[in-house]
C-alpha cells in the first residue's frame, strides 16, 4: 500500500500531534525511541470520516486507539477552550 500521510501521535494518549504529507522515505511505523511519539501511516486508500473533511478536522476530532489499531472519535468539546487529556 502507498503511504499518503504520516501521523505523529502521543504514545500515552493517542492524541494526534501532527499529520504530515508522507516523504519519499517515510519513517517506519511504531514508537520513536526516546520520545513520547508513535508514527502511524495513513495509506492512500484510507477514507476520512464524513465529520472530518480536512486533515485539520481529523486531527482535532480523532485519536489513535493503540489496542485495536483504529482511529476513534473524540467526545465533543464543551467549549472552544477545552482540551483532551486522554480520558472521557
Amino acid at each position: 500500500m502507498s503511504i499518503a500521510y504520516i501521523a505523529r501521535v502521543f504514545t500515552g494518549t493517542g492524541q494526534i500531534k501532527v499529520i504530515e504529507v508522507a516523504p519519499p522515505n517515510s519513517p517506519s511505523e511504531g514508537a520513536v525511541n526516546g520520545t513520547d511519539e508513535t508514527i502511524v501511516h495513513i495509506n492512500r486508500d484510507f477514507t476520512f470520516p464524513s465529520d472530518a473533511t480536512t486533515i485539520v478536522e481529523f486531527q482535532e476530532k480523532y485519536y489513535r486507539n493503540f489496542q485495536n489499531s483504529t482511529w476513534v472519535a473524540l467526545p465533543e468539546r464543551p467549549n472552544n477552550l477545552a482540551t483532551w487529556n486522554g480520558t472521557s
